[in-house]
Order: structure tokens, then sequence, then C-alpha cells
């Protein structure tokens, strides 16, 4: 099985109320692509990918 992180996300709707805090699983191999993808354009410190 693949490992995961869990990142929080929150709707506009409880956006006040840290009850209503969910989130979502990416898996390992998908944040390496998004960091990649971010040293290509040089984006990772703006993004706090590195």
């Amino acid at each position: 099985m693949p490992r995961t992180s869990t990142i929080p996300v929150r709707s506009r709707a409880c956006a006040s109320s840290s009850a209503c805090a969910t989130g979502i699983e990416i898996e390992d191999a998908t944040w390496e692509k998004l960091r990649a993808l971010a040293r290509e354009y040089r984006l990772d410190a703006v993004l706090d990918l590195a």
C-alpha cells in the first residue's frame, strides 16, 4: 500500500470553525511529482515544497 500524507481542507462555509476541518490523503509519489514540477518552474520556495 502506498504511503500517504493528510492535508487539511476547509470549506468556505466552515472557514471560522475548526470543527469543520477535514483532510485529504495524498500519496507520497504525488507529493514528489508536485515537488518536481515546482522545482522545474522555480516555485518550490514560493510554494514551500522544497
